[in-house]
């Protein structure tokens, strides 16, 4: 009897361990499976979704985002960015394998094939390593948004710019852009106040400006005003963007004051109207009232200083750099 009692523990002994084997195999072939599947699509959407400028796009036909130029400005700002994004594939990876493996010694540990007393230990383990990768994917998708805002950034900077006006140099007529009234492009640099309004308050920013003329040209601001005529009674956004008109200051004195060299008119307004959509757009989503105006200032070094609304206030802006000069503080890049 004894012999037949333990030739039946064996069979079902060796029944138990050919089920978790079975068990476990299901278990690898599943997750195997999923492993290079699942993940991988789930990479590619984050990819396409998050940082498409460190993907590029493979069809020429599709418009590319970002610029090589700008990504090689991105990761001069935040050169350790590419070292973190390993990281966070690293302890991803790492505690994804960690994971598996957890899961595996639990289910054995749970269908009697391990000691059922390290189950909780098991289970530990697997909450451990499920934080890990958790924790690396948070990282990874904050960083990768803080990317796409620097990178937004720098592509609108490129087109500001990029945008052209029409200045008196000495006496003459020239057509420059933006970017080559930054310190060190040529002999002419610039404090750049950009100022899109209705034509009512255009024309008062014209006047207050001519006004002060000598204190503009003694401090080298250079007053920019276009006329915008949105549709603010439109509560549809798109609406109100697609009425934009952008146009040039026909007001009294814009034209001799641009003879002067202090007021520099818009050049190629359809481009203008490009940039202006975008800053109106952020007006309405931060319930600005467009009625008075937006004011974009941009240092000589061509990065913009401020952005608010209303008329500029002159004397705040010229006194501000006489009073840095005056203690002998930095001017060369405000």
């Amino acid at each position: 009897h004894e012999a037949a009692h333990l030739r039946r523990c064996q069979v079902s002994r060796s029944k138990r361990a050919a089920m978790t084997q079975a068990l476990l195999l299901a278990l690898l072939a599943a997750l195997g499976g999923s492993s290079t599947a699942l993940p991988l699509s789930r990479v590619q959407i984050r990819r396409s979704q998050l940082t498409p400028v460190l993907f590029a796009q493979q069809n020429n036909d599709e418009r590319q985002v970002f610029t090589q130029k700008q990504r090689l400005r991105e990761e001069t700002e935040a050169p350790f960015r590419t070292a973190r994004f390993f990281l966070y594939g690293g302890v991803g990876a790492a505690a994804s394998v960690g994971a598996f493996f957890s899961v595996t010694q639990a289910l054995a540990a749970y269908v009697g094939a391990r000691p059922a007393d390290l189950l909780p230990e098991y289970l530990q383990n697997l909450g451990v390593n499920a934080a890990g990768v958790g924790a690396a994917v948070v990282a990874w998708y904050f960083d990768s948004r803080a990317q796409q805002q620097r990178l937004a950034r720098l592509a609108k900077g490129q087109r500001l710019s990029a945008l052209k006006v029409q200045v008196a140099v000495d006496g003459r007529g020239m057509v420059l852009a933006l970017a080559d009234l930054r310190r060190g492009r040529s002999a002419i640099d610039r404090r750049v106040v950009i100022y899109a309004a209705g034509n009512e308050a255009i024309e008062k920013a014209v006047s207050a400006a001519t006004e002060n003329g000598d204190l503009l040209k003694s401090t080298d601001l250079l007053f920019v005003p276009i006329v915008i005529e949105p549709e603010t009674e439109v509560a549809d956004e798109k609406t109100v963007l697609k009425s934009l008109q952008v146009k040039d200051p026909d007001v009294e004195g814009a034209a001799e004051a641009a003879a002067s060299g202090y007021v520099g008119l818009p050049y190629l307004l359809n481009e203008w109207k490009a940039l202006l959509s975008d800053e109106v757009k952020n007006a309405i989503d931060q319930e600005v009232n467009l009625e008075e105006g937006i004011c974009i200032i941009l240092k000589k070094n061509g990065r913009v200083g401020s952005r608010s609304t209303g008329i500029p206030n002159w004397n705040a802006l010229s006194g501000d750099v006489l009073q840095r000069e005056t203690f002998g503080l930095d001017t060369k890049n405000i």
